[in-house]
C-alpha cells in the first residue's frame, strides 16, 4: 500500500513516541531559558524600527483610535491584537509579547506533525516537527514585537484544518481559508503561501475546483474588513496594506544589491515611510494619487527599470538567489547571529538555520520528487515564499519562513542520507560547495552587519535613557565603518545628551566639512550653539537643516522653539504653518503649530491644533498634557482632568503641581 495513503488517517496522540515527547518538552524548556536571558537584553523594552512602529500603532488603537483613519500601510491584525493586550491586561509590555510568541512558535513547530501526517509517513512527519522545535531563526524572532510568529501560527493552523480530511467539506474549507486569510492580515508576505494552500488542498485534481472555492471564500472573508476600510479612506483598492509598492522598489531600484536599499526621499522610519512614498510618487506623477495608485506607481517604475536593463536585472536576481540560498545573515533591524554572540547564548542550542539547513534541504529535494518524499503541495510552500524574496529583497525576517517550510526536505535528507542515494551525490557536492563558499558570496560584509547591529543596539540603549552604553555602542558601530556619517552624527548627539557640548560641536563641524548637506548634523550643531549662547549661528544652522529636510516636523519644531525663545513669534508661526503644509496629516506638525500659537498668546487656536494632533495620534501624551493645561486655564476643569489622566496613562510625567491644582479645583464648591 502507498505510504502516503497509509498516513491519511494519522495516529492518535497516545501513539506519539517518547523521543518526540521528550523533544517537545526540551524545546519548551529551551524557550523558557531563552526568555529568561532576553529579560536582560536592551532590546526587550526599547524597541526599534518595525517593532517600535507596531507598538506605537497598538498604543494609538488602545488610546481610542479603533476605527482606522487612513489606508493600512502594514498588515493591521497584529497591532490590533497588541492593542487588545494593552487594553485588557494591566502592565502589558513587550516582555509579555515575547513570552506569548515563544509559546506560539513552540505550538507552530508541533503543528508540522498533524499537517504532514495526513499525506506522508509517520517517521518523517515526526522528524520534521522535531526539527522545527530547534529552528533558531523562528525562536529568535519570536522574542521580537514582529508579526511573523503570529502569521505562521495562523497559517499552519489553517493548513492543518484544510488537509485534515484530504477533501474538506465546504464549512471546513471556509474555516481553514479564514485562518490562512488571518495569517495574511497579520503578515502580508505570507499571501503567496496562503494562495498555494488554497489551490493545492485536494489530492484529487478532479475535486480541486469544488474544494478551492470555499477556501478562497474564507480567505477573502478574512481580509475583506481591511479591503473595505482601505477603500473608504481614499477610494483605492488595497487588499491588505499599501507598502508593497515602495517595498518592491526598495528591492528593485538602480542601487539595489539584493537586500533592503534605502530610497532617496523616503524615510527609514516606518511611521513616516508611507507619507514620504506617497509624496515622492505624486511629485513624479504630477497629480494626487490614492495609496493604491502610489503602490502601483513604484511597481511599474521597478518593472520599467528591469525592462530597460535586463542584464542588470538578471544580475540582481542572481544576487538575491545567492543571499537566499546561501543562508547569509542579513539583518533588517535585529541580528540573530550577533545577539546570540552577545546576550542570547541559548540560541546555540537551536542549531538549525542558515546554509547547513539549506544544504540538507537540497539533498532532500531529490527524495521529495519521488514517492517517499514530502508531498508536492508542501514543496510548493517554500517555493512560493522563496519567489517572494526574489521578487522583493532578502533579509532575515523575510527569508526565515522560507527556510522554515524547507524542514520536511531536511527530514527527508536526514532519514535517507546521500550515501544511500547515489543519484543525490551531485546535489550533495553542490551543497558542499555552497556551504564552503558562502562567505565569498555574501553581499553584506561582516563590518556592515556589525555596524548595523551596534547602531540598533545604540538606539535601544538611547530609548532606555542609558546614554553611556548608547555611546559605547555607537562608537563600536563607527569602528566597524569609520566613514558612516549617520553614526558620526549619533555619536555627537550622544555627547550633547551627556553635556559634552564642546566635543559635540567639534565633531559636527568636522562632519559638515565632508557632508555640508547633512540635515541632522545642522540641527544638532544648532542645538550645541544655542547651549553656548550663540543664537545667530544656531539660527543659521537650523534654517539649513529645515531647508535640507523640509518635511521633518521635528527639525521645524526645534526652529520654532528657538524663534520663540528669542522673541520672533511671527517667524515661529510661519515655520510651524510651513510644517503643517508639508505634512498636513502629521500629528507632530500640528503639535509644533500649537506651540507657536501658545507662544503668541492665542490659546483658542492652540487648543484646536492640539485637538487635531490628538485626533491624528491619540497616543501623543505630550499633546494630551498641553491640552489639559489649556482646558484648565480656560475653566474646563473636568475635561482637563480627563486629559491629564490620559497623558499620565500614556507615560507622560504630568506635573505634581498641576495635579494638585486640578484636585483643588474639583474639590472647590460650584459657584
Amino acid at each position: 500500500m502507498n505510504d502516503r495513503a497509509q498516513g491519511a488517517a494519522g495516529p492518535t496522540p497516545s501513539a506519539l513516541p517518547r523521543w518526540f515527547l521528550a523533544a517537545a518538552l526540551a524545546g519548551l524548556g529551551l524557550r523558557a531559558l531563552l526568555f529568561a536571558q532576553y529579560l536582560r537584553s536592551p532590546f526587550l523594552d526599547h524597541l526599534v524600527l518595525d517593532a517600535l512602529s507596531y507598538w506605537d500603532w497598538a498604543g494609538r488603537i488602545a488610546a481610542g483610535q479603533w476605527v482606522p483613519r487612513e489606508v493600512f500601510a502594514q498588515g493591521p491584525l497584529y497591532p490590533y491584537v497588541l492593542a487588545l493586550g494593552r487594553v485588557g491586561l494591566p502592565g502589558f509590555a513587550p516582555s509579555w509579547v515575547a513570552a506569548g510568541q515563544l509559546v506560539l512558535n513552540w505550538a507552530t513547530s508541533l503543528l508540522f506533525y498533524p499537517l504532514l501526517r495526513q499525506r506522508w509517513e509517520e517517521r518523517p512527519a515526526l522528524t520534521a516537527a522535531a526539527l522545527a522545535l530547534f529552528f533558531g531563526p523562528a525562536a529568535f524572532f519570536s522574542l521580537k514585537v514582529l508579526s511573523t510568529t503570529v502569521g505562521l501560527f495562523l497559517l499552519l493552523g489553517g493548513l492543518v484544518m484544510l488537509h485534515r480530511a484530504g477533501v474538506p467539506r465546504p464549512a471546513a474549507g471556509v474555516a481553514g481559508g479564514f485562518l490562512t486569510g488571518l495569517a495574511c492580515l497579520s503578515t502580508p508576505p505570507l499571501v503567496p503561501a496562503a494562495l498555494v494552500a488554497a489551490l493545492a488542498v485536494p489530492s484529487d485534481r478532479s475535486l480541486r475546483l469544488r474544494t478551492t472555492l470555499p477556501v478562497l471564500a474564507g480567505l477573502m472573508l478574512a481580509i475583506a474588513p481591511a479591503t473595505v476600510s482601505n477603500f473608504l479612506q481614499d477610494g483605492g483598492w488595497v487588499p491588505i496594506s499599501s507598502n508593497y509598492g515602495i517595498t518592491f522598489f526598495q528591492g528593485n531600484n538602480e542601487r539595489s544589491l539584493g537586500t533592503y536599499t534605502w530610497v532617496e526621499g523616503v524615510s527609514t522610519r516606518i511611521e513616516q515611510q508611507d507619507a514620504d512614498a506617497a509624496a515622492l510618487a505624486e511629485r513624479e506623477a504630477g497629480r494626487p494619487l490614492t495609496r493604491a495608485e502610489v503602490a502601483r506607481h513604484f511597481v511599474r517604475k521597478s518593472l520599467r527599470l528591469a525592462a530597460s536593463y535586463p542584464v542588470g536585472y538578471l544580475t540582481l536576481l542572481g544576487k538575491k538567489a545567492v543571499l537566499l540560498l546561501g543562508g547569509t545573515d542579513i539583518p533588517l533591524e535585529y541580528a540573530h547571529v550577533l545577539e546570540r554572540r552577545d546576550s542570547l547564548p541559548t540560541l546555540w542550542l537551536f542549531p538549525l538555520g542558515g546554509t547547513p539547513l539549506l544544504a540538507l534541504a537540497a539533498l532532500g529535494l531529490g527524495r521529495g520528487l519521488r514517492e517517499r518524499g514530502p508531498p508536492v503541495p508542501f514543496l510548493l510552500l517554500p517555493a512560493a515564499l522563496g519567489l517572494l524574496c526574489l521578487a522583493f529583497f532578502v533579509v532575515n525576517r523575510y527569508a526565515y519562513p522560507f527556510q522554515f517550510f524547507l524542514l520536511p526536505l531536511v527530514a527527508a535528507a536526514l532519514l535517507n542520507p546521500p550515501l544511500r542515494q547515489p543519484r543525490a551525490l551531485p546535489v550533495a557536492a553542490a551543497a558542499l560547495v555552497l556551504l564552503c563558499s558562502r562567505g565569498s558570496l555574501a553581499i553584506l560584509t561582516p563590518e556592515a552587519r556589525e555596524s548595523h547591529y551596534q547602531a540598533c543596539l545604540g538606539s535601544a540603549y538611547e530609548r532606555g535613557g542609558d546614554f553611556a552604553s548608547a555611546g559605547q555602542a555607537w562608537a563600536r558601530a563607527l569602528a566597524a565603518i569609520p566613514d558612516d556619517v549617520d553614526t558620526q552624527a549619533k555619536l555627537a548627539e550622544n555627547d550633547l545628551r551627556q553635556g559634552r557640548t564642546a566635543a559635540a560641536e567639534q565633531a559636527l563641524r568636522r562632519l559638515l566639512k565632508t557632508r555640508p548637506d547633512h540635515a541632522a548634523s545642522h540641527a544638532l550643531l544648532a542645538l550645541a550653539l544655542s547651549r553656548q549662547d550663540r543664537p545667530a549661528e544656531a539660527r543659521e544652522h537650523l534654517e539649513w537643516a529645515v531647508a535640507s529636510d523640509p518635511r521633518n516636523p521635528e527639525t521645524r519644531g526645534q526652529l520654532v522653539d528657538f524663534l520663540l525663545a528669542w522673541g520672533d513669534q511671527s517667524g515661529a508661526e510661519a515655520q510651524a504653518r510651513a510644517a503643517v503644509r508639508a505634512e498636513p496629516s502629521s500629528a507632530a506638525a500640528h503639535f509644533v503649530l500649537s506651540r507657536a500659537l501658545r507662544g503668541a498668546g492665542r490659546a483658542s487656536e492652540a487648543r484646536q491644533e492640539l485637538q487635531t494632533a490628538l485626533d491624528l495620534d491619540p497616543s501623543m501624551a505630550e499633546a494630551a498634557n498641553d491640552l489639559a493645561v489649556l482646558e484648565f486655564t480656560g475653566g474646563n476643569v473636568r475635561r482637563a482632568q480627563r486629559l491629564a489622566e490620559r497623558a499620565a496613562a500614556l507615560g507622560y510625567p504630568v506635573s505634581p503641581r498641576f495635579r494638585e491644582d486640578l484636585t483643588h479645583a474639583l474639590a472647590a464648591p460650584s459657584p
